[in-house]
Parts: C-alpha cells; sequence; structure tokens
C-alpha cells in the first residue's frame, strides 16, 4: 500500500470519530470544547504521520524533515 494511502487512511480513522461525536452531539464551535477540538484537528495529520513513518515503515523521523 502506498504511504499516502495509509497517512489520509490514519488521518480519517483518528479524526473522524471525534468529529462524528462532536458535531453529532450538537457541540458549539466557539466554546473550549470545540477550541479543544480544532486544535486536535491540525495535530492530527502530524499524528498520523508518525505512526506510519515509525511504527508501520520503523523508518526514521528525521526523513519527514521534522526539525524541533
Amino acid at each position: 500500500m502506498k504511504k499516502p494511502a495509509i497517512f489520509l487512511g490514519l488521518t480519517f480513522l483518528l479524526g473522524g470519530p471525534v468529529a462524528f461525536l462532536s458535531f453529532g452531539s450538537g457541540m458549539n464551535l466557539y466554546t473550549a470544547g470545540g477550541l479543544v477540538m480544532a486544535v486536535y484537528f491540525m495535530v492530527t495529520p502530524s499524528i498520523a504521520a508518525v505512526i506510519a513513518q515509525k511504527l508501520i515503515y520503523g523508518q526514521n523521523l528525521m526523513s519527514l524533515r521534522i526539525s524541533f
């Protein structure tokens, strides 16, 4: 399987249930919970990239060109 497909699948698997539960419950986006959800959605692609790169492919994270 190609890396982009795994990355997208992980991103949707990590973010999809949260979106379904929060939007399905009628959460107001202008509350603290809405802010936490938005931050989670912004971090989800990074989490998926780290999972795909390190855990699935066993490669070094430096190939992602992340510098701290």
